[in-house]
C-alpha cells in the first residue's frame, strides 16, 4: 500500500508525497477513530472548537486528505486490460484476497448461513446495485458465508452476471440463478457435513439438488423459498390452510426422498424445502393473538425451528458494522470498499477476541465492547513507534506542557499493549520545580523521572521501582 500510493500520487501529481509504512498506519487508525467519535465532517477534527488531539497531532489535515485522494493497493499500470476486463475489482484485488486468506483459517461450525450485504456507496461505478428493503440499498453488493455469532467466514463480491465461476458438470446439467450460483461457490469452502440456510432469493430445487449432487462433501441447504421455486408440489391451499388455524402445516416430499416441501400457518403461510430437516420433533412456539388477546403457544415444525436459530448471521454482522462504520463522502468506490473492509475486519477480529475471553473465563465487566476494541485498535496504529530524542536533545525539546506555573498538565496513560511492545521505554530525570504523581497504578509517590516512550512519570527508587513494574 505505501509502494503504490506513492507511485499513483507521483503519476497523478508529477510530485512526490513520500509517504512512509507509519503514516499508513496513522491514517487506517485515524480513520477508525473517526468511525468510533462520528462527527459529520473530516475537518473538524482539526477545527480549534472541536479538535481532537490524538488525530491533530498525529497528522496534519491537508497531509491526510493527501493521502486519502492517493491510497492505493494496486500499479494501475502494471495490470492489463485483459485483467481489467476478467476482474472489476482489479484495484482493490490485493486487499480482498488478503482478508478472504484470513477468513478462511478460521475453524468452521457444522452450521452456516449464506446471504446479501451491501456495502453503501451512491457515487459512479459499473456494478452498482440497488436492493429494495435493505437499511443501505444503493451501493455494491457481496455474497457473504457467515457462522450464527456473525462471524464472516467466506465472501464474494457481486460482478454481474458472470461473478462466481462453477464446474463445467455443474453449470452444464443445472439451469442457476446468480444467487444460486453464489451459494454453490461458497460452498466449496464448506467442510464435508455443513448445513448451509439462506432465504427465499437463493433457495429452489435446482440449487438443493446441486447441493446434494456434491456427495463426497454432504452439504445440506435448508431455506425459505417462493411457490414457484417448487413446481409440480400440490400444495393444500392457502384458504384452507388459514381455516385450520396457527400451526397447521402441509408437508411434502420428493420421489427420492431427498428434499421437503413445507408449508406452515404462523402470521402469515411460509414456505419452505430442506435436504436436512424434516417436520418433526415439533417444539412450541409462543405467539401473541390478537384474537384473544393473550400469548398462545403454537406447534413449529422442527425445520422451522433450526432455521431460525442458523439463519441471520450476516445481519447481524451487518448491524455491528452499522453502530461504527467509516462512512464519510467520498466520489471512489475504492475508498469506501477498503473502509468497509477493514470495518469487516474490526468486527471478525472482536468476535473472535469476545469467543477467547469465554474461553478463558475473562469476567464480563473486563470485556471490551466492540467501540472501545475499536478504539483501542486505533489508538495502537495512531501511536506506532514513536520516534525517540537523539541522546544529546536539550531540556527545551522536552519541556513540560504547562497547566499552571511550573506544573505540566496530566497526559492520559498509553493502551497496556504500547507500554510493553519492546525496548523503547526509557528513563530520563527531568528538571523541574515539583515532583510529580508517580502514574503506576496504585502508587502514591511523586517522582522527576520520565518514560520517553510512554510520556508518564514513574518512581525509581531503591525501595520501589515503579518505572519497572510499571512496564512488565
Amino acid at each position: 500500500m505505501v509502494e503504490k500510493t506513492n507511485i499513483y500520487h507521483h503519476i497523478k501529481t508529477g510530485k512526490e508525497l513520500k509517504v512512509t509504512l507509519e503514516e499508513i498506519k496513522k491514517f487506517l487508525g485515524i480513520s477508525m477513530l473517526m468511525s468510533t467519535l462520528g462527527y459529520p465532517r473530516i475537518r473538524q477534527y482539526w477545527e480549534s472548537t472541536f479538535k481532537v488531539p490524538i488525530i491533530a497531532n498525529a497528522f496534519p489535515r491537508d497531509r491526510y486528505f493527501n493521502i486519502r485522494s492517493a491510497i492505493h493497493v494496486v500499479n494501475d499500470n502494471d495490470v492489463t486490460q485483459a485483467m481489467k476486463d476478467e476482474d472489476r475489482l482489479w484495484k482493490v484485488r490485493p486487499l480482498v484476497d488478503k482478508f478472504r486468506t484470513a477468513v478462511l483459517q478460521i475453524p468452521r461450525q457444522e452450521d452456516a448461513s449464506i446471504d446479501e450485504q451491501m456495502i453503501p456507496f451512491t457515487g459512479h461505478v459499473g456494478f452498482r446495485q440497488f436492493v429494495p428493503r435493505k437499511p443501505n440499498p444503493t451501493g455494491l453488493k457481496d455474497y457473504v458465508l457467515s457462522s450464527k455469532d456473525g462471524l464472516i467466514l467466506d465472501f464474494e463480491v457481486y460482478q454481474g452476471k458472470n461473478t462466481t465461476r462453477l464446474h463445467p458438470e455443474v453449470e452444464g446439467h443445472l439451469k442457476l440463478g446468480t444467487g444460486g450460483r453464489a451459494v454453490l461457490q461458497l460452498a466449496e469452502t464448506c467442510p464435508p457435513g455443513t448445513n448451509l440456510y439462506f432465504d427465499r432469493y437463493f433457495t429452489g430445487l435446482a440449487l438443493l439438488k446441486a447441493l446434494l449432487a456434491l456427495k463426497e462433501k454432504g452439504i445440506s441447504g435448508t431455506g425459505t423459498t417462493m411457490k414457484q421455486r417448487l413446481p409440480n408440489i400440490d400444495f393444500k391451499g392457502d384458504a384452507e390452510l388459514n381455516l385450520e388455524g396457527r400451526g397447521a402445516f402441509d408437508m411434502k416430499v420428493n420421489d427420492d426422498e431427498s428434499v421437503l416441501a413445507l408449508k406452515w400457518v404462523d402470521n402469515k403461510i411460509i414456505t419452505m424445502a430442506s435436504t436436512r430437516h424434516g417436520a418433526e420433533p415439533f417444539t412450541m412456539a409462543r405467539r401473541y393473538s390478537r384474537a384473544t388477546k393473550q400469548y398462545i403457544d403454537v406447534p413449529m415444525p422442527n425445520v422451522v425451528r433450526q432455521y431460525n436459530i442458523n439463519m441471520g448471521g450476516v445481519d447481524l454482522h451487518n448491524r455491528m458494522l452499522s453502530h461504527y462504520r467509516s462512512y464519510h463522502r467520498t466520489n471512489k468506490w475504492t475508498v469506501r470498499f477498503m473502509e468497509h473492509f477493514f470495518d469487516m475486519a474490526c468486527v471478525n477480529s472482536w468476535l473472535k477476541y469476545k469467543s477467547d475471553c469465554f474461553t478463558q473465563n475473562v469476567p464480563k465487566k473486563d470485556v471490551m465492547d466492540l467501540h472501545s476494541f475499536k478504539m483501542r485498535l486505533a489508538q495502537l496504529l495512531i501511536i506506532g513507534k514513536k520516534r525517540l530524542a537523539d541522546s544529546d536533545t536539550d531540556s527545551e525539546e522536552e519541556r513540560p506542557r504547562k497547566k499552571s506555573a511550573g506544573r505540566p498538565g496530566k497526559v492520559p496513560l498509553p493502551p497496556h499493549e504500547a507500554r510493553t511492545k519492546g525496548a523503547l521505554h526509557i528513563p530520563i530525570a527531568m528538571d523541574l520545580p515539583f515532583a510529580q504523581c508517580c502514574r503506576n497504578p496504585n502508587c502514591s509517590g511523586k517522582s522527576r523521572v520520565k518514560c520517553t516512550e510512554c510520556d508518564v512519570y514513574l518512581c525509581v527508587l531503591n525501595h520501589r521501582n515503579c518505572f519497572l513494574n510499571f512496564h512488565r
